[in-house]
């Protein structure tokens, strides 16, 4: 994410992950003043991504992903 140099072509990034395996990198395009906005099921959130300073939108049992 960072390599590729994503801060300059995106205003917004959208995480759809609960895990923090990803949050180091949205804590980066934070810095870089990228809006980030984290997609997940409320108990699959990992604690760090909740005081991330990324707005977090939670998925609930009765919606479904389209890939």
């Amino acid at each position: 994410m960072l390599k590729d140099d994503l801060e300059n072509p995106f205003d917004q990034v959208y995480l759809a992950s609960g895990d923090w395996g990803l949050g180091p990198f949205a804590q980066a395009l934070i810095t870089e003043g990228v809006a980030v906005e984290v997609v997940s099921a409320p108990w699959s959130l990992s604690n760090p991504y909740r005081f991330l300073g990324a707005e977090v939108s939670y998925l609930w049992p009765d919606c479904e992903l389209e890939a």
